[in-house]
């Protein structure tokens, strides 16, 4: 029961499950694997964080954002430690505990872990990039949120500058922003 061949395959199936609507069963697996993770991983082992991230998402897709938002707290320490600032997987991890903190009306903490993300991709990525723009639209809608309108129409106005000059007139992208 505990081979890692075996919690691979659960772990693939609760992707697709979760991707037909199945989030019971994605739900049941998931909480499965993270059982036998936590016995056998280190704590900050990746593939442990991987399967509470995911656990995570499907809780709050169950409507436990609650529930789901613990887990992201405990993906996002341990990849604080491990991980440098720049790893996709740290910014998913702060991405994904904001998109729970914004529907927890947590918006001064969503707020906090978006800037720190738009700033973290301003080192590393390109200006262009479509990463910087994700962490430019989620600020956006938190500012506007919080009210800050000035600051969420500069944002929107940047989207829209890098998006007319690298995205075709007709590309959805453009047309949204």
């Amino acid at each position: 029961d505990d081979h890692k061949d075996l919690q691979s395959t659960r772990v693939n199936l609760a992707a697709a499950v979760k991707e037909l609507g199945d989030l019971d069963r994605a739900r049941e697996l998931e909480e499965k694997v993270l059982e036998i993770r936590t016995r056998m991983l280190p704590e900050d082992h990746p593939a442990l964080q991987r399967v509470r991230a995911n656990l995570g998402a499907t809780l709050a897709a169950q409507g436990d954002i609650q529930g789901g938002r613990a887990l992201q707290e405990q993906v996002l320490a341990a990849f604080s430690r491990t991980l440098p600032p720049e790893h996709p997987d740290l910014q998913t991890a702060r991405l994904n505990l904001s998109a729970s903190m914004f529907f927890m009306r947590d918006l001064q903490g969503a707020r906090a872990l978006q800037e720190r993300v738009l700033e973290d991709r301003s080192r590393f990525l390109p200006d262009d990039h479509m990463d910087m723009q994700l962490a430019r639209l989620n600020l956006a809608s938190t500012l506007t949120e919080l009210g800050d309108s000035a600051g969420a129409r500069a944002l929107r106005e940047k989207l829209m500058e890098v998006f007319s000059r690298t995205l075709p007139d007709n590309h959805p992208h453009l047309q949204s922003a």
